[in-house]
This record gives structure tokens, C-alpha cells and sequence, in this order.
């Protein structure tokens, strides 16, 4: 599994996810397609959360895809030259954003309503909670093509 945050895991629970006894070594997923397949194994077709008030901005709900979707990694080609190959493996805010992770493992967030990538910091678990919670995203990344 990908470790939780204490403090987002019984959003996970509520959700109808189960802890399971394996540990997934992120650092070990090479390649934004093995990690986008080990997210949906864990959490593929969860609701997480509720969009509203947040800590530091508007806190979102995730839903996770049920299957790879290839197709929507077209969205974060202007970035590609700085964030490399991306998957999708999901969806926020009423799916009014767009959830990736890249080759190294580094996650980011596509708000779809203004077209902006921002890189959410840490691990899933940290990039979960930043979300669940209304943490800042901090500066979207400048286009590159």
C-alpha cells in the first residue's frame, strides 16, 4: 500500500478502502505507468473526501480512475519538457482536476477551469492529504511548449 497520513486515512476508510499488509516502495516504481497501475490496484474506483472549506484554500475530493486512462496525459504536454512523461491516475475538486504522477514519482495537479499545472510536494500520501485537506499548491509551473 502507500502509506497514509494519519491524518487523511479515515477519509480513505469512509471511502470503503482496506489497509493491506504490503508496502509499495515508491521509489522503486520506475516509470509513471507502474506507479499510475499500483495506485488504481489500491484505490481504483474510490470516491475520498468532499470539496469545501479547507486550511489554507479550498480542500477537494479525490476520485480515483478504474482503469489506466492514456488519453488524458495530452493535457500536461506544454510541461512536458520540465516534468517529463505523465499518467493520470485520477480526479478532484468534482472532477474539475486533473490528478498525474510522473517517471520519478513527483505528483502534480491540472486544474482544468484556468488550464494550470501545479506540483503538489511529497510522497502520495503527502499529495493526498495537501488535496483532502486545502493545503496550498503553491505556484503553477510556467509553460514550456
Amino acid at each position: 500500500m502507500f502509506p497514509l497520513p494519519q491524518l487523511i486515512e479515515p477519509l480513505f476508510v469512509n471511502a470503503g478502502w482496506k489497509p493491506g499488509s504490503e508496502e509499495v516502495d515508491e521509489s522503486n516504481l520506475m516509470s509513471a505507468q507502474r506507479i499510475v497501475t499500483e495506485i488504481l490496484k489500491h484505490f481504483g474506483g474510490l470516491r475520498v473526501g468532499q470539496s469545501g472549506a479547507g486550511t489554507e484554500q479550498v480542500a477537494s475530493d479525490v476520485s480515483f480512475y478504474s482503469s489506466h486512462r492514456p488519453e488524458v496525459s495530452a493535457l500536461v504536454l506544454p510541461w512536458k519538457p520540465q516534468v517529463g512523461e505523465c499518467a493520470a491516475f485520477g480526479t478532484a475538486h468534482n472532477d474539475h482536476m486533473i490528478l498525474f504522477v510522473n517517471d520519478t514519482g513527483t505528483y502534480f495537479v491540472f486544474t482544468d477551469p484556468d488550464e494550470r499545472l501545479y506540483q503538489l510536494h511529497g510522497s502520495f500520501g503527502e499529495a493526498m492529504q495537501t488535496l483532502l485537506w486545502g493545503y496550498s499548491y503553491g505556484v503553477p509551473l510556467s509553460r514550456v511548449a
